[in-house]
């Protein structure tokens, strides 16, 4: 847990941050977001020392990160920027072991670590380990800071507005795959954002700042629902739902093409297509597209012969959705299975593929007064 207890910093006689007191929780995604010049920069470097408070403490797990020795405390945490952090003069390779190397890890420890970054970013090995950062394209450099990031194997991760340089498709695709990658590593993740769409995306939880203060903290849906003050309402876009969001189908946000498997496909076939697509799971059809159920990495992972058919290690979809139900309906579902997707189905056919955070995304992007919808 990183906890700031009552922290300020003044820079020049000019107050930067004023009594900064909250709580980040072990292994939660945590959004700084905010108007340029709020604090959301500094707040994220006191965390590892590149900049010192004023007054106040900065605490990981209980213990004042000014008591303790400053270069192994950056070398626990992970710090993500735009592209313009990567060595131009090293290769891939080099980027992603510089951690590991000035930690005097075996040579083959850094090789698998590097490979293991390599797969959690979806980027190739072979060649491509070889090249340099000027011939690599804005959306792989972003992916080899994230990765070089991760092969430290820190608890914590830094990310200062990261996906900014990138197209909206890719920051989209980024968005998402930092979701699934926080999920599954359990890592703890500081993220700075000022675009407030994908700070609701991505959130366990959102901090709102304002002139260097918090000006509310909660979960996204929470501070959707409840803005504390009128800087957050106008902040967030006050009253962001859909007038009638009852006629927001599964249909209208679904996604079309979910990624598919045969229930007679090789385990081993089935992590390789999970790779390549960058998703933890594949939804599992017959011929005649009829809904089977789901197949997860892990279900394959504990399964000893992986020759094997998917279909020995397919789980039933804890619920699915017909495409005329509204998104008041989907969230509930989403609250009541605690699941991160639900598969559409219609007349026992696989039709598409609901995320939870599409929905949430799509509640914030819209306009009513949230009080129509607390009952779920």
């Amino acid at each position: 847990m990183i906890t700031f207890e009552q922290v300020t910093k003044r820079v020049s006689g000019v107050t930067v941050l004023r009594d900064i007191s909250l709580e980040i929780p072990t292994g939660e995604l945590v959004v700084l977001a905010g108007p340029s010049g709020c604090g959301k920069t500094t707040t994220l470097k006191l965390v590892n020392r590149l900049i010192a408070p004023t007054s106040g403490r900065v605490l990981i797990d209980g213990k004042n990160i000014a008591s303790q020795d400053v270069i192994a405390l950056r070398k626990s945490i992970g710090y993500v920027t735009q592209h313009t952090g990567l060595f131009d003069h090293l290769t891939v390779r080099g980027n992603i072991t510089v951690v590991p190397a000035i930690a005097l890890l075996p040579a083959t420890e850094q090789e698998k670590r590097m490979e293991l970054a390599l797969e959690q970013l979806g980027l190739p090995g072979g060649d491509f380990v070889g090249r340099y950062p000027y011939q690599l394209s804005p959306l792989e450099k972003q992916r080899l800071c994230i990765a070089r990031a991760l092969a430290s194997d820190p608890e914590i991760l830094l990310m200062d507005d990261p996906f900014a340089g990138l197209s909206a498709a890719d920051r989209s695709d980024m968005q998402d795959e930092l979701v699934t990658l926080q999920a599954k590593s359990g890592k703890t993740v500081v993220f700075i954002t000022s675009v407030i769409e994908e700070a609701i995306k991505i959130a366990d939880k959102l901090c709102v700042m304002n002139e260097g203060s918090v000006a509310q903290y909660a979960k996204p849906e929470e501070i959707l629902k409840a803005p504390a003050n009128d800087f957050v309402a106008a902040y967030i876009g006050r009253n962001r739902i859909f007038e009638r969001p009852e006629e927001i189908r599964a249909r209208d946000i679904m996604l079309t093409r979910p990624v598919i498997t045969g229930p007679e496909v090789p385990m081993l076939k089935s992590i390789e297509k999970m790779r390549l697509s960058k998703v933890d799971s594949l939804l599992v059809t017959d011929e005649e597209n009829n809904f089977l159920g789901i197949v997860k990495a892990e279900h394959i992972h504990h399964c000893d012969n992986k020759d094997l058919a998917v279909l020995s290690v397919m789980r039933e979809a804890k619920t699915t959705a017909a495409p005329d139900e509204n998104i008041l309906q989907l969230l509930a579902k989403f609250r009541q299975y605690k699941v991160n997707a639900i598969p559409v189905v219609e007349e026992d056919k696989l039709i598409g593929l609901i995320t939870n955070s599409t929905v949430v995304t799509t509640l914030s992007q819209q306009s009513i007064e949230l009080e129509e919808v607390e009952e779920f």
